[in-house]
């Protein structure tokens, strides 16, 4: 009937996907920022060594993540 409701929404899977995708492939937001609650010592790919400690800002670029072919 043309009105759209919430339980309408709930039930439309293909559009809940296509904005999930256009987020992945465009964000919103460049970074995600998290606090790093305890300190840790991460090792890259390439071998560096990484000394993170608790209550650090830690920003992780949406744009990288969102399209590494490893996970994509």
């Amino acid at each position: 009937n043309g009105t759209l409701t919430y339980d309408g929404l709930k039930e439309m899977t293909y559009m809940d996907q296509v904005l999930n995708e256009s987020q992945r492939i465009i964000p919103v937001a460049a970074f995600m920022s998290k606090v790093c609650t305890e300190s840790v010592v991460l090792t890259g790919s390439d071998g560096s060594v990484y000394h993170i400690e608790a209550g650090m800002d830690i920003l992780i670029p949406a744009n990288g993540l969102h399209n590494d072919p490893r996970h994509w």
